[in-house]
Order: structure tokens, then sequence, then C-alpha cells
């Protein structure tokens, strides 16, 4: 326990320089700043014990839409509806799943169930599993089609743009799919580029350093402002060449413990401002589309 709780403070001592003054939750989702700007929430998720609480942003186009991307674990949903009740979300434009595994998608259907989804989204990887059943139930109940993506596709974010540079198709399913699929699912996630004007924003889901290598020797142009980390900040992701291409001066650990200590580490040393929902809590980035970058924190 003294172990752990060194390593902790070693951590903190590494990464509370880069984080704002804590404003607090409410300030975080404060919505009366948002018109004019595309703005970023990564929902902190606290409520899991015991397992990984995963991925959640809420994201705001500068014409008021909003966009969702990934849904956590089942149980971490309480922490999204709180954070879109808080925002005074009573619809959602555009629902992300960014690719099939429980902590991703496993809240998605109670954000069916208590607001108005217009479109939903998802990769184009298939993955049958009981949560993956019951996010598909669910979009049937409600009449939603689910479309999925692939590189190449474009879609419009109100005054913003979405461009999925990743996954590429046709998927080629290995024998005996889906036994020992994590690494072969998390490298199918979508990585999706979200612009306004001169400001980008990237996500990738979980993908690992060879899905990074994949991506890169597409030619997919993966340079933006801010960056979530992909794998929640865990060593099987975010490689060097993958780390200079986006070169990113924000870059967001979401997960409710420390996957790994030296990945934010790399990400400091090479200049980005690294934040971490596990310390800094619901983390807000926005831009005017001028490529400056406006950053509230809910924890010191």
């Amino acid at each position: 326990m003294k172990i752990k709780r060194l390593i902790l403070l070693l951590t903190l001592c590494l990464l509370l320089p880069l984080v704002s003054l804590a404003a607090g939750y409410d300030a975080v989702y404060d919505t009366s700043g948002d018109a004019g700007k595309l703005t970023v929430r990564f929902i902190g998720m606290d409520t899991l014990s015991g397992d990984k609480a995963g991925d959640s942003a809420v994201l705001t186009s500068p014409d008021g839409k909003i966009m969702v991307i990934d849904a956590g674990h089942p149980e971490a949903a309480a922490d999204i509806m709180r954070a879109l009740d808080t925002m005074g979300v009573e619809t959602i434009d555009m629902l992300m799943a960014s690719h099939p595994h429980i902590d991703h998608v496993g809240g998605m259907p109670a954000l069916f169930d208590n607001y108005e989804v217009k479109a939903a989204y998802a990769s184009i990887v298939d993955y049958n599993t009981s949560y993956t059943r019951a996010m598909m139930a669910t979009l049937e109940k409600e009449g939603i089609a689910l479309t999925r993506l692939k590189r190449g596709d474009s879609l419009a974010f109100g005054e913003a743009q979405v461009d999925i540079l990743w996954p590429d198709a046709p998927i080629v399913y290995y024998d005996k799919y889906p036994e020992a699929s994590t690494q072969f699912i998390n490298n199918l996630s979508l990585v999706m580029k979200v612009s306004f004007k001169n400001t980008v924003f990237l996500f990738s889901g979980d993908l690992y350093t060879l899905g990074e290598k994949e991506v890169l020797a597409s030619g997919a142009d993966v340079k933006a402002d801010v960056m979530k980390v992909n794998h929640h900040g865990d060593k099987t992701s975010s490689g060097k060449a993958w780390r200079e291409a986006v070169s990113p001066q924000v870059a967001v650990i979401t997960h409710n413990a420390l996957a790994d200590l030296r990945i934010p580490r790399k990400f400091e040393e090479e200049g980005a401002r690294l934040l971490h929902t596990f310390i800094d809590g619901s983390i807000k980035v926005s831009s005017a589309g001028d490529g400056v970058l406006e950053v509230v924190v809910e924890k010191e």
C-alpha cells in the first residue's frame, strides 16, 4: 500500500504543473460560453470500483449541436447522465461508439432510454456480446438506424466537421474470431478528426501501437491541437511516431485509474499539456477555431 501511495504522489508531482487552477464541476459543465466555439468535455467517471470505467466525451458544436463519443461501462452511465443533465441536454444529435468494448458502449442503452438520440454511429467491426446486443436491441426499440463508419467518411457536426481516418475497409476476420480479439478490435477503433476552422480534436478510441502504425502508413494526417490519448494512457499505445505525428498542444487521458506512469511523462517531455480525469476530474477544452485553447478542470 505504501508503494502504491508513493507512486501516486510521484505521478501527481509530475502532472500538477500542467493543470489549470480548479474551477469545480459546475464550471466544467457550464454551457453559457459555448456559443461560437467547438467544446469538448471529457467526463470524469468515478462511480465504478474494481473495473475500468472507460471513455465518454461530450462535444458541443459552435451552433449548439451535441455529440457524445462513447458511453463508458454500464455502471458508469450515471456519471455521463449527470454531466448531460447539468448541461441541460435533452437531445443528443450524434452518438458515436468508437469500438464495441464494454467500457465504451456499455452505457449506450441508458443514453438511448433517457435522451432523444437523433443519429447513432459505430466502427464497421462486428462483435457479438451481451452488451453489444443490448445496444442493438435499444436501437431497434427506438427505431434508430446505426450507421457504420470507415476511412474516408465525413460528417457535418453543425458548423464543425468530422473526418473518419480509420478503420479501413474491408475488415478481414481471422479464424476463430472473436477469440483473443481484444487487440484486434481495439485496432479497429474509429479514428476521428473533429475540426472547426483552424482547431482540430483527435479521438482514436483504444488504438494500439500496431494500429497507430497502420493509420500512419495509410497516409492519414493525424495532426491535432487536442487529442484523447489512446487506450486510457496505457503502455499498449501512444508510440513515439504517433505522438510526433499528432503533436498536440493538449493531451487528455480518460481513466478512473493510472494505467501507466511513463506515457504521461512522455507527452510532457515533448511539450504537450497533459491532463488526466483520474487527477483532474472532468475536463473542458474549447476553441473559437483560432487554435487558441481554453481549458477548465474540475479538481485541483
